[in-house]
């Protein structure tokens, strides 16, 4: 049923990508002739990229590539859309999954503490910050970051993957590199995740099973542990299915923010040079990473709750 509904939603992605990037002013033969944009030149080129076709002839024929794992070819960067993508993927990945992991590893413990000391300072005050930093956009936080942590105190780069010329970088290099846009990205999605972990925990605690169990002698850590922890992590497993367009949106901001080499970079770039076949290339693969994420969420959701069994079946 959802595999279905996920095949769905990717083709519709698909048109709409297909449909407004065709809608953009200007065009991959004005971004590459430029000065030397003649009739006689833009038609030859046109043809060439195959732009002379009607627009569902193009698109059937991009559809038919893409079943066949063919991106296309930029020929503003004269490379394959699949090696471009293929070489800041894995940068992505890695922005991601730090930003992931730094976003639950705070979220989680300063939500069920707001939960555990309600209407206290410490709640108003972590409040207040979750409310600032989900209000701030994100490429302001980003640019805060480098001034305060790259121009004033030198403590990070500035931007990148690695030294300039490096082409061989450790893992070390790499997390590095990678730890100040991480951190900026994780600061919204935490503000947002830790005022859901603190509602969904202040919710289980109500529950008469809590109270039970506190009355059986059980100490709120414990009871927080068995019963508090799971219950309380149903809807913010959902909330994170939910969040990933807004993760992969805010990479796409980060990665331009700090000229890190990732696939939002690329397709910043892309849609500045009007590179079609990368930002339809970028844009399918975002919406399958978002699709998939989704459906991982839904079975991690199964597998604390079995009583959605029948819904996701």
């Amino acid at each position: 049923m959802r595999l279905g509904q996920a095949c769905v939603v990717l083709l519709i992605v698909s048109v709409l990508t297909f449909l407004l990037v065709r809608m953009l002013p200007g065009g991959p033969v004005q971004a590459l002739l430029g000065t030397h944009n003649t009739p006689g030149a833009a038609a030859a080129l046109e043809q060439k990229l195959g732009l002379d076709k009607p627009l569902a002839v193009q698109f059937l024929t991009w559809i038919g590539s893409l079943l066949r794992a063919d991106l296309g070819f930029s020929y503003v960067r004269q490379s394959s859309v699949t090696s471009l993508i293929a070489a800041s993927l894995p940068n992505s990945l890695l922005l991601g999954v730090m930003a992931f992991v730094m976003a639950l590893l705070v979220a989680i413990p300063l939500g069920v503490y707001q939960a555990l000391h309600p209407n206290s300072w410490s709640d108003f005050a972590a409040t207040t910050a979750a409310f600032v930093l989900y209000s701030m956009p994100i490429f302001f936080i980003g640019a805060l970051a480098i001034l305060y942590l790259s121009v004033y105190h030198p403590v990070f780069p500035p931007g990148g993957v690695g030294p300039a010329g490096v082409t061989d970088l450790s893992w070390a290099t790499r997390l590095y590199y990678a730890f100040m846009p991480a951190t900026v990205l994780a600061l919204v999605q935490l503000a947002v995740w830790s005022r859901y972990v603190r509602s969904s925990m202040l919710d289980t605690l109500a529950k008469d099973y809590v109270r039970t169990s506190r009355a059986q002698g059980l100490s709120m850590g414990q009871t927080v542990r068995r019963h508090g922890l799971r219950n309380a992590s149903v809807p913010v497993i959902q909330l994170i299915g939910l969040s990933l367009p807004a993760l992969i949106g805010g990479v796409v901001v980060v990665e331009s923010v700090f000229n890190y080499p990732g696939m939002g970079y690329l397709l910043w770039q892309a849609a500045i040079q009007y590179d079609f076949p990368v930002i339809l290339g970028v844009t399918v693969i975002a919406g399958l990473a978002v699709v998939l994420g989704t459906l991982l969420a839904d079975l991690l959701h199964l597998m604390v709750d079995p009583r959605v069994r029948d819904g996701i079946g």
